[in-house]
């Protein structure tokens, strides 16, 4: 680790397109991952599930994996990241072993069977989470590893009492998403009435823009609703404003694990308490594994899976 962070340090120009204390806390999340999964990341064939703006798929990159799939629906990000990879050769050298893929992650096939598919706060966006690791499995390596790691624990009660108050807020008349939906029926839909667009709007949560205007089609010939879809909370919207994706929903990891193992991986569960941006305190993630997983789970501010295919 400390010859990237050299590197990264040198790289002046590199280093003004992103913030240093979410670099640092990025190379010790990498870190940490390569402890838990018990693997280096040097020949590894990795897919960043999620990949965002591409700044793990970076790291990945300088520390010698052989081939990197950065993988998002996002083109906004991975333009990002080509402008990343564009200051980085500039400075240094093209860093030829990252390719990238605009595709949702549960469908994108890699030419090369991944080594490790590396997912970071993206389980919790998914439409089907099974589907994702459905295709994980099948297009992971014998011996591959699918690590996954995100904060939307279900188990602790201080977060899912936050991010539910978050739904209530969203979904409320006049909340961020709402009001996109409602904007959403009233574009495709403008000769209707306020009174008929906020009806719409509060009983067609949780569908597609397909599923939407065929509901409300339905709706225009029958003067009712074929089914209202009403918010219920203590399941997570879907974000309009983003593709219609769900808001960050709430994972139970004992049921995750669970499923996991039935397709045939074998899984263990990391409880995460702190220390991606100040590694000192890092410590206090293994003193916590002392404990039974059941009780460490409930106060974990994140968890991490790993999950190895063993067949």
């Amino acid at each position: 680790m400390g010859a990237i962070k050299s590197q990264i340090k040198d790289g002046e120009k590199f280093i003004g397109s992103f913030d240093r204390q979410i670099l640092i806390a990025q190379i010790g999340s990498i870190g940490l991952m390569s402890r838990e999964c018990g693997l280096k990341i040097e020949d590894q064939i990795v897919l960043d599930a999620g990949c965002g703006f591409g700044t793990r798929s970076m790291i990945f990159a300088l520390l010698g994996a052989k081939k990197v799939y950065s993988v998002d629906v996002d083109k906004v990000r991975l333009n990002g990241l080509k402008s990343h990879l564009e200051s980085w050769e500039l400075s240094y050298h093209p860093l030829k072993n990252i390719e990238i893929a605009i595709s949702e992650v549960q469908s994108f096939s890699p030419a090369l069977a991944p080594t490790l598919i590396y997912s970071n706060e993206i389980i919790s966006h998914l439409w089907n989470r099974e589907e994702f690791y459905n295709h994980s499995y099948e297009i992971l390596s014998k011996g591959g590893t699918l690590y996954i790691s995100d904060t939307n624990n279900s188990l602790n009660k201080r977060i899912s009492s936050h991010r539910e108050a978050l739904w209530r807020e969203a979904e409320a008349p006049k909340g961020t998403i709402y009001e996109g939906r409602k904007r959403f029926i009233k574009s495709n839909f403008p000769e209707f009435k306020d009174s008929e667009i906020d009806y719409l709007t509060m009983n067609t949560c949780y569908q597609k823009p397909d599923e939407i205007i065929e509901a409300v089609k339905y709706y225009i010939d029958e003067e009712k609703l074929k089914k209202e879809s009403s918010f219920i909370e203590d399941r997570a919207p879907f974000d309009p404003e983003y593709d219609f994706l769900p808001c960050e929903g709430l994972i139970d990891f004992f049921e995750t694990k669970a499923y996991l193992e039935k397709l045939g991986f074998k899984v263990e569960l990391f409880p995460h308490f702190c220390g991606a941006k100040r590694p000192i305190l890092r410590p206090i993630n293994s003193f916590s594994r002392l404990f039974p997983l059941m009780f460490s789970l409930r106060y974990a501010r994140a968890v991490h899976i790993v999950a190895t295919k063993c067949s």
